[in-house]
């Protein structure tokens, strides 16, 4: 995977990346969404719910960012992309778009692109680029570029950001401006989830990744638009027969059970996928330590569909923010092991 080269301006500093990456995220964090409080007790310092939800969307990034890392020289691997759908929407699959927050739109892109509107003829494909020159402290739907595929000549066709957004209806008043989060949680929680993000196996190439594919979702997208219930592929491996392959990443301790759960929406989301694009997507876990730092055990994968056949019960298995009857679970030898970056799969 290629990842976001020095054209890329502004924030040098890791530790500055990581706070304007929180409070993009901080900004999304919906009341109306925020389920209780229901397993904090290795996290005393959490005040309320909607600081708990804040830091479990922060701990389900710390496989996707790890991932970057290990497959940073590999060919093959794509960022993947978001399904948004109107207001309301409880299917993902039902958005009107489908979008990428990519580095380029060269290479081997095109082709992942023309494999998804082969089978999802009715959706219009965006890739976004970052502008050349941007200071990533000062982001806004100007700092990208637009591009709409082209079906027809299976190009990438330059657009405005008024053709991109229009996929979504207008709040009737936008979000303020982004919040310092410095401002809004107490000190313990800040520093909780910077030291997760400046783990040494996570780039701040990695981190750069993540905040301007966040920024557009979480800031201009849910804080400018009415939208439904979103989903997201995390990677799309392009395999050497010109299929494509969804990847769903995530970082998850083994409970106490000896298993590893999936989160409930992603089952069915990545089974649907695989009907859609007659594959298997395959889920890849950051095995980590029940301590407070989350440090790297090892790696493992399953097919999504293996798992759904396999599935032998219930149990909090590492999610965050589910409720433990909510998370399908199997055996941790039921995972593959994986070996970055020297073997070939997943």
């Amino acid at each position: 995977m290629q990842i976001w080269p020095d054209r890329i301006k502004g924030i040098m500093d890791k530790e500055e990346l990581i706070l304007t990456l929180l409070n993009v995220v901080w900004s999304n964090i919906n009341p109306r969404l925020v389920k209780t409080n229901r397993n904090t007790k290795s996290k005393h310092f959490l005040k309320n719910d909607f600081q708990n939800a804040f830091v479990n969307r922060i701990v389900g990034f710390l496989g996707e960012l790890a991932y970057v890392t290990v497959t940073a020289d590999r060919p093959g691997i794509f960022p993947g992309g978001w399904f948004v759908p109107d207001e309301k929407e409880d299917n993902p699959l039902a958005a009107k778009c489908y979008y990428t927050v990519a580095d380029s739109i060269g290479g081997d892109l095109v082709k992942v692109y023309t494999v998804l509107a082969k089978h999802m003829p009715e959706k219009q494909l965006f890739v976004l680029v970052a502008q050349d020159g941007i200071d990533v402290r000062n982001l806004s739907r100007d700092s990208y570029a637009y591009y709409l595929f082209s079906r027809t000549e299976s190009v990438f066709q330059q657009v405005s950001h008024t053709e991109f957004f229009q996929c979504w209806k207008k709040r009737g008043a936008p979000r303020p401006q982004l919040p310092d989060i410095r401002d809004q949680i107490n000190r313990e929680t800040v520093a909780y989830v910077k030291r997760l993000l400046s783990n040494s196996a996570i780039s701040a190439e990695a981190l750069r990744l993540k905040l301007l594919d966040r920024f557009v979702f979480d800031v201009e997208i849910a804080g400018h638009h009415l939208k439904g219930r979103p989903s997201d592929i995390d990677f799309i491996k392009l395999r050497s027969d010109g299929c494509i392959v969804p990847i769903d990443v995530k970082d998850k301790y083994v409970s106490r059970k000896g298993t590893l759960g999936v989160n409930l929406d992603h089952l069915p989301f990545f089974l649907d996928l695989d009907q859609i694009f007659g594959t298997e997507s395959q889920y890849v876990v950051r095995v980590s330590e029940t301590g407070p730092d989350r440090a790297l055990v090892e790696w493992r994968y399953i097919a999504m569909r293996e798992f759904s056949l396999a599935r032998t019960g219930r149990g909090n298995c590492g999610a965050n923010g589910k409720d433990a009857e909510d998370t399908p679970e199997l055996p941790l030898a039921d995972f593959k092991v994986w070996s970055p970056p020297g073997t070939k799969d997943p």
